[in-house]
């Protein structure tokens, strides 16, 4: 999961304060294989969930917090996106890119009606 290397430091943060949300710090400590005092280091933005933490909380999400972890995702990609997209000539290749990735999603998703 490639997107996950490239998630920022805050969205990394915003994943471990909505599993804190609803378990303790010793629990979600628990959960993840890591100290209480890691996640405590997590909250005061110390360090980092590593990539490996990170693809954990997708693990041992509820439904509700993966809906919530997977927006905070898509949020900071965009946001990325958007930055990049600043200078014209990488807006247009962007902008063609996520064409051609919609066309083979649409595709894709065709296939299964065809057979």
């Amino acid at each position: 999961m490639k997107y996950i290397h490239n998630l920022s430091k805050e969205a990394r943060q915003k994943i471990i304060e909505i599993l804190l949300e609803k378990r303790t710090a010793k629990e979600l400590a628990e959960e993840l294989g890591l100290t209480e005092a890691s996640i405590s280091k997590f909250r005061r933005g110390k360090i980092h969930p590593s990539d490996e933490t990170i693809l954990k909380t997708l693990e041992v999400a509820d439904e509700e917090e993966l809906e919530r972890v997977e927006e905070v995702i898509i949020d900071d990609l965009l946001s990325a996106l958007d930055d990049l997209m600043t200078e014209r000539k990488a807006r247009e290749r962007v902008v063609s890119k996520l064409r051609e990735m919609l066309e083979s999603q649409k595709r894709t998703a065709l296939l299964p009606n065809l057979v």
